[in-house]
């Protein structure tokens, strides 16, 4: 069976959409099917570097479209899209060359698909209206975990392993309105081992605040290695549920919010909601952090109740639902 995954990328739009097509790439080719990434795949270095480690082969795609003849010429079995801008329209013109699954975020956008996949907590308590027979993938029993996260896990990630606990601060693959300047400089007020991911354009804005790494594929390590992380509450969120690792949880933009108030309410991590607060709450961050670190027991619960809501099996399921159509 091949594949077409269909996903852009930007500093505006961020890298989600392409990491979650990576993710369920691996449990493609695992299952011995072939995968491509029709993508404008733009000049970010780590995002190109991860793409080549996933052994996908990429086809250019228009932006933020589906051209229906750039889609054939790669004759699919299958198409996954995963975006935010690509039309409604476009993803049901898909239909007429493959059957087609739609990754969405709380909302169906008025698409027509053969498959949707919402992995968001709660999201399969939702009674969604659905096309006839079309089918919905809901829940973190489908979340999209990367292989690289299930091998960085740790038997006891509660527990410090330093004199001085890890943290990382780390919010998303572009982090465009510059957050993590006030996240670093308030989370480096607290006794702790402090690494930041953050652009290079921002090393000299955050010298001598921690430990500073440029976005890289090499993040999985970088948060099984944490005591304890602060991250958007995007789709990293299901990766730091299936290491176990504390959290908080931070919701930079609005799709972020129903996931962010759901794992806050379900103890998988604290969280600040951004975007309701101002993005002056940020400097609560460090307030949560210092109370987590304080309190073992409070960062076991969280991790066992993470751990068990994110199995890290959730892409397998995926390919088993597209694989089982005629």
């Amino acid at each position: 069976m091949r594949v077409v995954l269909r996903a852009d990328a930007g500093v505006a739009q961020g890298t989600g959409h392409v990491m979650r097509c990576l993710t369920l790439a691996e449990a493609l080719l695992t299952a011995g099917h072939e995968a491509l990434l029709a993508t404008n795949l733009p000049e970010i270095p780590w995002l190109r570097a991860a793409v080549d480690a996933a052994g996908v082969r990429v086809v250019p795609a228009t932006p933020d479209r589906i051209e229906l003849e750039e889609l054939a010429a790669a004759a699919p079995d299958r198409i996954v899209v995963d975006s935010y801008r690509i039309p409604a329209a476009d993803v049901a013109s898909a239909r007429t060359v493959a059957p087609v699954l739609a990754v969405v975020d709380g909302s169906l956008r008025g698409i027509v698909a053969d498959w949707y996949l919402e992995q968001n907590l709660g999201s399969e308590e939702v009674e969604w209206r659905l096309p006839a027979e079309s089918t919905m993938l809901a829940g973190t029993r489908y979340a999209l975990v990367r292989d690289a996260i299930l091998r960085a896990r740790r038997p006891t990630p509660w527990r410090t392993r330093g004199s001085l606990p890890r943290v990382l601060a780390f919010l998303g693959g572009s982090d465009p309105r510059g957050l993590v300047l006030p996240l670093a400089r308030s989370l480096a007020a607290l006794e702790v081992e402090l690494a930041v991911i953050a652009r290079p354009e921002h090393g000299e804005a955050l010298e001598g605040v921690g430990t500073i790494i440029a976005p890289t594929p090499e993040l999985p390590m970088l948060l099984g290695q944490a005591d304890l992380v602060v991250s958007a509450a995007g789709t990293s969120a299901w990766d730091l549920c299936a290491l176990g690792v504390p959290s908080v949880l931070l919701a930079t933009v609005d799709n972020q919010r129903v996931s962010l108030h759901r794992a806050v309410a379900d103890g998988l991590a604290l969280g600040i909601d951004l975007v309701a607060e101002g993005d002056a709450a940020i400097d609560r961050a460090a307030g949560l952090v210092a109370g987590l670190l304080a309190d073992e027991s409070a960062r076991r619960e969280i991790s066992q109740r993470a751990s068990a809501a994110v199995d890290g099996n959730g892409k397998i399921r995926v390919v088993r639902a597209i694989e089982a159509a005629p």
